[in-house]
């Protein structure tokens, strides 16, 4: 009789804890939706192209980009790394 209740209790907190356990699936979100004329997203650490869209359409720098440029250039002139007669290609 205690074998029995051993068993069945063993068998009703197996069956209750498994009702909790997650199910196995997988979970790919949705991209948002990008309002742009053309992006990239890149690994930057191995150069490969995640995703992207109209990614061969030239564009202009946007002004962050032209602002960080300008400051690297300027810390690289100050270090002696470049000079402003170097020629960029």
């Amino acid at each position: 009789m205690k074998r029995r209740l051993i068993i069945a209790a063993s068998l009703f907190v197996f069956n209750l804890s498994s009702g909790f356990a997650a199910e196995n699936i997988p979970f790919s979100p949705q991209p948002p939706e990008i309002h742009a004329g053309s992006w990239v997203l890149m690994d930057y650490t191995t150069g490969q192209i995640l995703t992207a869209g109209n990614e061969h359409q030239q564009r202009n720098p946007a002004s962050l980009t032209k602002l960080m440029t300008g400051y690297v250039v300027d810390r690289a002139i100050d270090s002696h790394r470049i000079t402003p007669d170097d020629i960029v290609t």
